[in-house]
């Protein structure tokens, strides 16, 4: 691949001051993750001299350039301060209960509020409901459950607590746009690199597979694909954040974005 003076420019930089100039911008922020994303976790015939590689990146894995590329820290934070931060700022809490609970737990039924017979709630559910007046029964439980608090195939939503109200109509991550379109723009392009590798060694394995050549999923790519696990295990904020980059669809994150140009 041509390395242009512009790439070399940014990289010159270093990833956080290359990620804040290319913030701003999602069409460079794509085209300079790609290019990164081709150099540093190559599939097919392409490769490149390690060495080169290795002193044009400053020595920062390609795992560092994408975790500052995604992520909007301020000066005092890295990526990962700033991914726990926006899960602790922005992430959702369920809207339905579902503790789960073993043999022996005391639990409560509402014949008011249940849809169903077997339909049941913790008791912190219910003491913040408003079951007290209800015809209700406390019970011990025989082979263990889960409160349906919050769901309403299983309670109606009028018995539901304080805590559970049930789930909203529609999803908004209340993430500032820009570092949303940025996240988004930066795990997209991730993600359509780790598919179009994977699509390619499961196709090649397939070639030769009569000569018994089925190769193991090349080291950077599947360094690759762990990243994009580890953003899913940091919370739901990135955890939607990649699902809308798999689905091409931004409006997951955020309705009013749907379509946007990102």
């Amino acid at each position: 691949m041509e390395i242009d003076e512009e790439f070399r420019s940014l990289v010159a930089l270093g990833p956080s001051e290359a990620a804040n100039k290319l913030r701003g911008n999602p069409q460079e922020l794509a085209k300079f993750t790609s290019q990164l994303l081709w150099l540093t976790c190559p599939y097919g015939d392409s490769a490149h001299d390690p060495v080169a590689l290795e002193t044009l990146f400053g020595g920062h894995p390609f795992r560092t350039w994408i975790l500052w590329l995604c992520t909007s820290p301020t000066p005092a934070e890295v990526p990962d301060e700033y991914i726990k931060r926006a899960q602790e700022a922005y992430g959702a809490k369920s809207h339905v209960c579902g503790r789960i609970w073993g043999k022996g737990y005391v639990a409560y039924r509402c014949r008011t509020c249940g849809m169903s017979p077997c339909s049941a709630i913790c008791h912190e559910c219910f003491e913040k409901g408003p079951h007290r007046n209800h015809n209700f029964l406390m019970y011990r439980s025989v082979a263990g459950g889960c409160c349906d608090c919050g769901d309403p195939g299983a309670w109606k939503p009028s018995g539901f607590c304080s805590d559970h109200k049930g789930p909203a109509e529609a999803f908004h991550l209340p993430l500032p746009v820009p570092e949303l379109l940025s996240a988004f723009t930066t795990v997209q392009v991730l993600v359509g690199h780790v598919a179009g590798a994977l699509a390619y060694h499961y196709e090649s394995s397939e070639r030769h597979a009569d000569e018994h050549l089925l190769a193991d999923l090349p080291e950077l790519v599947s360094s690759a694909l762990t990243l994009l696990q580890n953003l899913c295990m940091a919370g739901d904020v990135y955890r939607r954040i990649v699902c809308a980059a798999v689905l091409e669809d931004v409006g997951v994150c955020n309705p009013e974005l749907r379509g946007h140009p990102a």
